[in-house]
Parts: C-alpha cells; structure tokens; sequence
C-alpha cells in the first residue's frame, strides 16, 4: 500500500515538471546512485586493498631480511647438534678416571687432577678440570688436550700455564679445561 503512494507521488511530480528537468532528474538520479556506489562502497574497499597490499610488500621486506639470520641460525643449529650430543653423552662420566686414561694413552704422567663442580645453565653443567705435570714432554702435554677436545666427550682448554722448560725439553704446568656434561 505504502508502495502505491509513493509512486503516485512520483509519476505525480514528474508530470508536473518540464521535459528538461525530467531529463536532468533521469540522467541525474543515475549517476547519483554511481557516484554515491563509489564514494560508499568501491572507493573503500580499493583503500583497503591498498593498506593490504603495502603491508604485504613490508611483511615481504621483514622476511627477505630476517632470511640470511634464518639461514644462519640453521648452520649454527647444525654445528651446534654435535657439541651436544658430546655435552648429553657426559653426563655420567667419572671425568678424572677419564682424564688419566687418556693421559695413559699418550704417555702423560699426571701428578694431580682436580675436579671442579661448576656451574648449571641450560641443563647444561659446567666443570673446571685441572691438570698439573711435571717434568713431561710438551708434546704429550700437547697431545692429551688434543686427544680430550676432539674425544667423544665435550672438553674445551681454557688455559695452559708452563715453567721449567728445561734442556731435556721437559715441562712442568698446570691446564685448566672446561667439562660440558647435561645435568644428571
């Protein structure tokens, strides 16, 4: 009923206006309702899509240079998985019964080794060996902290101090190494 009306009251005005105006409002109403289609609804969306589209082409610029860390991070994800496999296999090693076999091996006299509980970080427990000779070969010195880096156990020498270098090319010092073990 509603509908009726207002369409009499349109076919109503029309025929009372000239055929100039008629025109105007025919052509006009059309290109109102367009213009008004793109002010309200394409004109936004193409706004949208634009903050979109630059916000990709940030994320894009943040990954391509967050990739070389990436990339980097893997490596030393791989160089590190050996180092604690070592650190994981020690963790019930008797370190100074393992310090005087190896310095049997290569034909070290000890005079003492000294086991130092360290410190816990990580899962990961760090302990001072200390290591005194005297009167030994340098090579056999050289040899055992070779021999203790590259075993299947994680060592790593922190300082070697030598006296008494005599002619005999015997040495007497003290080596301090660092023991990784995962805590037990």
């Amino acid at each position: 009923m509603e509908a009726n009306r207002i369409r009499e009251v349109i076919v109503h005005y029309l025929s009372s206006i000239s055929d100039r105006e008629r025109k105007i409002i025919l052509f006009g109403i059309p290109i109102l309702l367009i213009s008004l289609y793109l002010i309200v609804i394409i004109l936004p969306i193409l706004e949208t899509k634009e903050r979109y589209r630059e916000k990709e082409e940030l994320l894009i610029k943040k990954v391509e240079k967050l990739k070389p860390q990436v990339e980097e991070l893997i490596l030393l994800q791989e160089e590190i998985k050996p180092v604690l496999r070592k650190v994981k296999r020690g963790s019930e090693l008797d370190v100074v019964s393992y310090v005087k076999t190896v310095a049997r091996m290569v034909g070290l006299e000890l005079k003492r080794i000294k086991l130092l509980p360290g410190t816990t970080e990580n899962g990961i427990e760090v302990d001072t060996v200390s290591v005194s000779f005297k009167e030994q070969p340098l090579n056999k010195v050289s040899r055992l902290l070779f021999k203790l880096e590259t075993s299947s156990y994680y060592f790593k020498t922190n300082t070697v101090k030598l006296s008494d270098y005599d002619e005999n090319g015997l040495v007497s010092g003290k080596a301090t190494l660092y023991f990784f073990r995962g805590e037990k």
